[in-house]
């Protein structure tokens, strides 16, 4: 696997990693969350742990309703989820 495609998965970590910290400061667990944004207990791990991306307008409803989060981090949060569809694996980008 080449450093190009490994280092594709940095942003959707990062987003991750993000959105859970924004989860913690809520007080919410991953099953609260989940069920208000009518998503598997799973889809929540996997996004908080960067191993799956989430569309931009995804992250918009997400941290919005859910996180309440301002308006300058919602904007920086959905810019990191396109970043992580920039790539997948072989290195051939994605339609955007």
């Amino acid at each position: 696997m080449s450093v190009e495609v490994t280092g594709s998965t940095v942003p959707r970590r990062q987003l991750g990693r993000y959105l859970r910290e924004l989860r913690n400061r809520q007080r919410l667990t991953i099953r609260a969350a989940a069920g208000q944004l009518e998503w598997s207990e799973a889809k929540m791990w996997r996004i908080e742990t960067g191993q799956t991306s989430l569309r931009s307008f995804d992250v918009e409803a997400h941290v919005q309703d859910l996180r309440r989060a301002p308006a300058d981090l919602t904007e920086a949060l959905m810019g990191l989820a396109k970043e992580t569809k920039g790539a997948r694996a072989g290195g051939r980008p994605t339609a955007t």
